[in-house]
């Protein structure tokens, strides 16, 4: 699935959480509260839980995304979610056949067109469930 979709586990020892950071390899479409779409590059959940139930969530996710082709994180035990969202750039013909375009002297990879792939995403160190 790592094709797919990139899953991945940190533990962050300075707060002793778990996050799963879930790569977009596949165009992955979000929607506004107000209804309008947006890609998504990356999600991350962050868990105070046990790793056991961090591993579920993240068998529960792959099993989704392969069986129906969907992600949904509501379902979790994670306590916090943040999305990261694409970069909107307007690509020529030739460049949506690349890995990577230059703008402004700034790299971005084009996921999607099968010659590149994220294969994890770093996890957001220090990250703190919210005060409840």
């Amino acid at each position: 699935m790592e094709h797919h979709i990139a899953v991945n586990l940190f533990k962050d020892f300075s707060t002793g959480c778990y996050q799963m950071t879930i790569g977009c390899n596949d165009d992955i479409v979000g929607l506004t509260a107000d209804g309008k779409k947006y890609h998504i590059v990356a999600i991350l959940l962050l868990y105070d839980c046990d790793y056991s139930i961090v591993i579920n969530d993240a068998e529960n996710i792959l099993r989704m995304y392969e069986t129906e082709g969907r992600i949904d994180v509501s379902e979790t035990y994670a306590c916090d979610i943040k999305i990261r969202k694409a970069v909107d750039i307007q690509l020529t013909e030739e460049e949506k056949n690349g890995a990577v375009v230059i703008r402004d002297g700034v790299p971005y990879l084009i996921l999607g067109t099968g010659k590149a792939f994220l294969n994890s995403v770093h996890y957001q160190e220090g990250w703190m469930p919210p005060k409840k």
